[in-house]
């Protein structure tokens, strides 16, 4: 590909036979009169030839030289097409398609109830979701945002959405009333137990901890076990029995008064935050869902 120069200088000399003088091609460009004149005599000077002839009086007081007519058309067409490409550049990055990596009880639990929002602020930007819990490298990934949740300790405290979860029992009213002696914590040893076997690893707070930590008598107890959060809770509003409820995950249900937190004093901290992850220099498509994306979490701790 050749190299083009003088652009500077045809977009001035563009702009100047199209509207007649210095002063109009300048406040078109957003330069001053005497940056136009000057750009028009260098390329002149580059050519040894005057591309315009001045009129003594009238609105247009420079007009192209007639040799230069036909080729100042195909400068003009050029500069559409550079701003034509400008603009399918820029809008591949404010619209189309945004690819978004977050754990499935996330999606279940918060992107895909709200999306309904994001599509009515944002219609020109298409969600493709990649639901999944694996770790991403995601300079090198097709999706540009992963949502993920992991300990606490993120270096760049901006990217938290939801710090430091708690776990709580939880379980639907009508289990509740149908289990009066879950009025007391020692009442869990005569009901079923939900275990979530999502997040492995002994310093995540399971049932056995919950229950040593506060001090209960610990029996064989009856349970069920699923590997998915989201499972875990369906389970729970199903009848199924009691679950160590993730904050994140039940407080709507909570708030909708289709579970109940049975010991809101009974807590325990998993030391883990939902945090998003982002390349360097997002596009404007990936700032807008961000900000979207943390407005729910504004929205939700106002209400």
């Amino acid at each position: 590909m050749k190299r083009v120069t003088h652009l500077n200088s045809l977009r001035a000399i563009e702009a100047t036979a199209r509207l007649g003088s210095y002063a109009s091609a300048a406040k078109e460009i957003g330069v001053t009169p005497e940056a136009i004149g000057q750009l028009v005599r260098s390329y002149e000077a580059y050519l040894g030839y005057k591309l315009f002839r001045r009129k003594v009086s009238g609105v247009k007081r420079l007009t192209i030289n007639q040799d230069f007519s036909d080729i100042i058309l195909d400068v003009r067409d050029a500069f559409e097409m550079l701003s034509q490409s400008a603009q399918s550049l820029k809008n591949i990055t404010e619209k189309g398609t945004l690819t978004v990596s977050v754990p499935p009880s996330f999606a279940s639990h918060v992107l895909i109830p709200n999306m309904y929002l994001f599509r009515e602020m944002y219609p020109d930007i298409n969600l493709k979701l990649d639901i999944s819990d694996d770790i991403i490298d995601i300079f090198n990934n097709q999706s540009e945002i992963a949502v993920r949740y992991a300990k606490s300790g993120w270096k760049n405290e901006s990217d938290i959405l939801f710090s430091n979860e708690k776990v709580f029992p939880v379980c639907t009213p009508e289990y509740f009333k149908n289990h009066p002696y879950l009025s007391h914590p020692t009442g869990l040893i005569n009901t079923t137990l939900i275990h979530d076997l999502t997040i492995a690893g002994s310093d995540f707070p399971h049932w056995q901890q919950w229950i040593e930590t506060f001090n209960i008598d610990y029996k064989d107890i009856s349970s069920i076990s699923f590997n998915t959060s989201t499972s875990a809770i369906d389970a729970v509003l199903l009848n199924h029995g009691v679950a160590l409820g993730r904050e994140e995950m039940v407080k709507k249900q909570i708030a909708a008064g289709t579970l109940i937190n049975l010991y809101p004093e009974l807590y325990l901290n998993t030391g883990r935050s939902y945090f998003v992850v982002h390349a360097n220099n997002p596009t404007p498509k990936l700032v807008a869902f961000i900000k979207w994306l943390k407005s729910i979490y504004e929205l939700e701790c106002d209400g």
